[in-house]
């Protein structure tokens, strides 16, 4: 019934005199008025980290196991974002274990290795596994690899099988100065600014990208072209420790970014 309606309106619209006289009508007086407005920006962004077993709100990711193998950790990580900002918003994921302020700080020397992940915190360059106290030596690192989902029961039912093709490593902001240009990290005036603002290595950590408002593109770790259109997300990580040294590992370096490119 309403669309025999809307047809019979659309058909007498067709022949009302106004209709037919709008086209010829004689100019008069006219004045225009002004229109302008500015849409506010919002940039909203937060993470909580939570356990896979009952949702709670957990202070760290734990990634202790007594396997020396890939091991999912038992938390997800909830991330909310919101942002209508010009530009070409993304949430990147990254550490920074070089960093002066990282507890503990990878730094190997010419040793070419990633730093990513966990560093190990006493394996040292000069055989002193005992203290750890040297934190300017720590030259062993776990690669850690992540997941997205826009829902929180697939990211809690994810068990990482490691395939690094669909489970993307999560890089250090630092890696490719290292291991790349072959630079030192720990002498002064040889290293290149972050490596981590070069294109390739962004696109590889951008958990979401595109985002509009509460809209974006997730990673295709594991599956492609999925989109969200609440403002969250949903991220699994996971440790490698195949052929590490029993050790304490840690990172104070992880870190989710909403960024503009």
């Amino acid at each position: 019934m309403k669309k025999f309606i809307h047809i019979l309106l659309a058909g007498a619209i067709v022949f009302l005199p106004q209709f037919e006289a709008f086209a010829q009508f004689t100019p008069g007086p006219s004045e225009s008025v002004p229109v302008s407005g500015t849409l506010a920006g919002t940039t909203n962004f937060s993470v909580v980290i939570r356990n896979v077993s009952d949702d709670a709100v957990a202070p760290q990711m734990n990634a202790s196991t007594s396997n020396a193998t890939l091991v999912t950790l038992p938390q997800y990580v909830e991330v909310n974002f919101e942002d209508n900002n010009a530009g070409f918003q993304a949430v990147v994921i990254s550490t920074d274990n070089r960093a002066a302020g990282a507890t503990p700080q990878f730094s190997p020397g010419f040793t070419l290795a990633t730093g990513s992940g966990l560093v190990g915190q006493t394996e040292a360059a000069d055989g002193d596994t005992g203290s750890g106290t040297n934190p300017g030596e720590l030259i062993t690192s776990a690669p850690m690899q992540w997941v997205v989902f826009d829902d929180a029961a697939d990211a809690k039912a994810y068990e990482f099988v490691g395939d690094t093709s669909i489970e993307f490593f999560i890089v250090d902001r630092q890696q490719d100065v290292a291991v790349e240009l072959d630079i030192d990290p720990d002498t002064p005036g040889t290293q290149s600014p972050e490596a981590f603002n070069t294109p390739g290595v962004l696109g590889f950590a951008s958990v979401i990208f595109g985002v509009s408002g509460t809209q974006a593109n997730l990673s295709g770790a594991p599956i492609d072209d999925r989109t969200t259109t609440d403002g969250q997300v949903f991220m699994r990580a996971a440790v490698d420790y195949t052929g590490q040294s029993a050790q304490g590992y840690a990172t104070s370096t992880l870190t989710l970014e909403l960024i503009t490119i």
